[in-house]
């Protein structure tokens, strides 16, 4: 059976060994703490060597830190989380969940899943009709669900053409800048 002594013990152990020309040898002080401590079970010179080890490299004696048990639980919860709203950002469902945002994001690296914003990477094109109606199609969905907080969500891009007929509430169309608001309330 292995045992791990607690901390005073282990000062004790130090305190045992002493320092400068006062130092016992690591069996000694073994025999030493097995007289003083008769109901715990004997240690061993390796005991005490790697308490002193320890004290020489890191300058303290206490327990090591660990990191803590993943929750699988709390793991799965994440990932379904982000299959049902996958713009959700990290940080929000960090919080929600308990864990560290940074915990989150490994988990979906792990998970080979990312949580994404809807972003525009690149000009659309004129030709472009049926992406643009997947845009405003995702965006009033994300609206709908409550994703967007905002009152009002506000989106440009440029453009050299007007959209062609997107039915949309809000659409404005100007020569160089489409402007599409999404209101929450529904009010123009």
């Amino acid at each position: 059976m292995r045992l791990y002594l607690q901390e005073s013990l282990r000062i004790e152990v130090l305190m045992m060994i002493g320092y400068g020309e006062q130092v016992r040898s690591q069996a000694e002080v073994a025999v030493l703490f097995s007289e003083n401590h008769p109901e715990l079970p004997p240690i061993s010179q390796g005991t005490v060597s790697k308490i002193y080890a320890q004290y020489r490299d890191l300058g303290h004696v206490t327990k090591r830190q660990r990191q803590p048990r993943i929750n699988k639980e709390d793991k799965v919860n994440v990932l379904l989380e982000y299959q049902e709203h996958p713009v959700t950002p990290a940080r929000k469902v960090a919080r929600e969940h308990g864990v560290s945002h940074t915990t989150v994001r490994k988990w979906l690296k792990d998970a080979k899943m990312h949580s994404y914003k809807i972003q525009l990477v690149h000009e659309l094109n004129e030709d472009d009709p049926d992406r643009r109606l997947e845009y405003c199609e995702r965006m009033m969905t994300s609206i709908d669900n409550g994703l967007i907080s905002l009152e009002w969500y506000l989106y440009y891009f440029y453009d050299a053409t007007p959209l062609s007929r997107v039915e949309m509430d809000g659409v404005c169309r100007q020569k160089y800048y489409t402007v599409v608001l999404l209101m929450m309330s529904g009010k123009v």
